[in-house]
């Protein structure tokens, strides 16, 4: 019984030791993210947690010794035991190491900052600069790689290469010969060619690295390409962010239950563009899922307005929908005796679609036998 006494302290003490390193261990991981050259993401981090087990062992080893020093100076702690030091030379530790790795998170975080801010400071940069810059850059990428974007789509690899940037995106459950690549390709190269020219993140390099290209290719599981854009900074000033696309309008008609132009309220506009809004983001995540992505990462940023018109005695309601600055459209919502009538006018491009004129005026026309230039 005695002998069980004793050992207790040392087992709870071995525990202790046991969970302190492997907490510490994990979140150095994750706080510092270490990219060991040449080694896989498993290699990586069980390379990093054996290190920072070590590190773990010999601060503790340090503590326990000038703590111990310092306790057993004084002669009535001699013959006291010596677990309770130890457990206060391991409290000390994480203390210090927790310290440390704070530190090492705000000291990481202020040079990428200042390297951010000297960068982008200078009025003048000269290419080798600029090159120096993007390959800095592209090597963070680099160094975080892999990692899930969603379940079924994550970051490969990053390279610069010859004042060239190539990103490599692996699909995993879709086979390359089973995606209607024309599709998937015009998805994906308005997508990229969009967020490319308009990410706040990228201005710098759109600004200047103009002699830079960039390349993303995506590939199913076994390594199959299914699609590679490439585009530069100068296509963001070129005529396929600015040239017009044409309206594409169409009607669709449904009973109104009852609904007529007397119930036209603020509340039941409201209504319309919630289900205006809810109807785009069911088709977008469709679409998503159509092309091997997760459907639950589709979040478009849409922008509405919506108004009612009262167009030659007829009251309609006027949905205007802009989608990340690149997709217009128009929804006009009216009553036909027992039928709701929806024109949908759309547009590819970011530009304005006129009511009044076009295929959006005409079907605006057909549908309720007015024109809006009659307003």
């Amino acid at each position: 019984m005695n002998i069980d006494n004793k050992g207790k302290p040392i087992i709870i003490l071995i525990i202790k030791i046991l969970i302190g390193c492997s907490i510490y261990s994990l979140l150095s991981y994750f706080i510092q993210q270490p990219n060991y050259s040449g080694l896989s993401l498993l290699e990586n981090a069980v390379r990093h947690i054996a290190v920072s087990s070590a590190l773990f062992f010999l601060v503790l080893i340090f503590s326990c010794l000038i703590f111990l020093c310092i306790a057993k100076f004084p002669r009535e702690n001699r013959n006291k035991p010596i677990w309770p030091f130890i457990n206060f030379a391991l409290i000390m530790t994480c203390v210090i190491l927790a310290v440390s790795l704070y530190g090492n998170w705000k000291a990481n975080k202020y040079m990428k900052e200042r390297s951010y801010e000297q960068s982008t400071s200078q009025d003048n940069y000269n290419r080798d600069e600029i090159n120096e810059y993007v390959k800095k850059m592209v090597d963070e990428q680099a160094r975080k790689a892999p990692f899930y974007i969603d379940k079924n789509t994550y970051f490969r690899s990053a390279m610069y290469s010859n004042e060239k940037v190539y990103y490599q995106y692996t699909i995993e459950n879709v086979a390359a010969d089973n995606v209607d690549k024309p599709k998937f390709t015009k998805l994906m190269s308005q997508f990229i060619h969009n967020s490319f020219c308009t990410d706040p993140d990228t201005k710098f390099v759109r600004e200047n690295a103009k002699h830079i290209d960039y390349q993303w290719e995506y590939s199913d599981k076994k390594g199959n390409v299914i699609l590679q854009y490439e585009m530069g900074p100068n296509d963001c000033n070129t005529e396929k962010l600015s040239e017009i696309k044409p309206v594409i309008a169409t009607i669709t008609i449904q009973n109104s239950e009852g609904i007529t132009e007397f119930d036209f309220n603020q509340s039941l506009l409201d209504t319309f563009e919630s289900w205006t809004i809810e109807t785009l983001i069911k088709k977008g995540k469709r679409s998503y899922a159509d092309n091997g992505y997760d459907p639950d990462n589709y979040d478009p940023d849409i922008d509405t307005n919506s108004v009612y018109i009262d167009a030659n005695g007829k009251r309609l309601a006027v949905i205007k929908i802009n989608i990340n600055n690149f997709v217009r459209m128009v929804v006009i919502i009216g009553i036909k005796k027992d039928q709701i009538y929806r024109v949908n006018c759309l547009r590819n491009s970011n530009h304005d679609i006129p009511l009044w004129s076009g295929n959006c005026g005409d079907k605006v026309l057909e549908a309720f036998g007015v024109s809006m230039q009659q307003n």
